[in-house]
């Protein structure tokens, strides 16, 4: 019996681990979404970036799903699979790239800080997780560090590009929770590649009905950008993540967010050249702080 409770530890403590590596590859991943997304609406309009990006994935989510013969979800399956494909297939792609608009990429990746937050209560109303009360304390204390700064930057930057962002996280967090639910069932990467397939029939005419007349006006940038967003923020970064919050637990691995606005910080600076101010450094690392204590105390 001893052998038997060693043997599941070890392979709960192995599953979790995973569970992290997974989680960070797919942070990691989407750390580059918005500041692709804000090269591609250089060129592309919002509405069409989040159509073509969802076709393109689609597609490509539709021919691994036929190649491997997957079998369809059952009709219970159907509404969570919507859900998921309002969050992360068209919900946070639009709202984001509608507020970049009006603020750079560096100021809407500090409202990623909110993300883990909205994952956990989604977590929580849509699935079974229960993590102790420490846990909302230090996150909903860094989401505080990142809502004051955003109040603090609304006269210089933009309220209204704000609100979108807002109002993105909120959706995305959705996504995030109910797919890795989900992923729990039908695997990660098919997940994500059935909430693409299902959004097909409604992106693909909205799609050739917003296409540019002339694409060869469209710089090598945009189209960079549109196929970053569409291969690896639409398709591979979920393989990942959707695996990782599956085997580690939504609230735990949910907070590995508070990673991404560190990366996304440097990309914008770097590639895009965008000022990335004093202020926005120690929201960030406030927030790293937090979700140190949150960490603790997600199971």
């Amino acid at each position: 019996m001893d052998n038997i409770a060693k043997s599941i530890q070890y392979k709960s403590k192995e599953t979790s681990f995973s569970g992290w590596v997974n989680g960070f590859l797919g942070v990691l991943i989407f750390s580059g979404s918005l500041p692709a997304t804000k090269v591609a609406i250089l060129d592309f309009s919002p509405v069409f970036l989040t159509v073509a990006r969802a076709t393109i994935a689609g597609v490509l989510g539709l021919v691994i799903l036929l190649v491997f013969k997957e079998k369809r979800p059952s009709r219970a399956h159907i509404i969570p699979l919507a859900i998921v494909s309002l969050g992360v297939v068209v919900g946070y792609p639009l709202l984001s790239a509608l507020a970049l608009q009006y603020v750079t990429s560096a100021h809407s990746i500090v409202f990623v800080g909110m993300l883990p937050l909205c994952t956990a209560i989604f977590g929580v109303l849509r699935g079974s997780e229960r993590p102790r009360p420490a846990f909302w304390l230090f996150s909903i204390l860094g989401s505080l560090l990142v809502t004051g700064y955003a109040f603090a930057q609304g006269i210089s930057a933009s309220p209204v590009g704000d609100l979108l962002m807002l109002m993105a996280i909120i959706l995305c967090g959705l996504g995030y929770a109910e797919g890795a639910k989900l992923s729990k069932i039908l695997g990660g990467w098919q997940v994500i590649c059935w909430a693409l397939a299902i959004s097909l029939p409604f992106m693909t005419p909205v799609m050739f009905f917003l296409m540019h007349s002339s694409l060869s006006e469209i710089s090598p940038q945009a189209w960079i950008g549109l196929a970053y967003v569409s291969l690896f923020s639409m398709l591979i970064g979920f393989v990942f993540w959707y695996r990782g919050l599956a085997q580690g637990g939504i609230a735990a691995v949910g907070q590995l967010q508070l990673l991404q606005p560190f990366f996304g910080l440097a990309l914008a600076a770097s590639l895009l050249h965008e000022p990335v101010d004093t202020g926005m450094l120690i929201i960030t690392a406030g927030v790293i702080l937090c979700v140190a204590g949150s960490r603790k105390f997600a199971k």
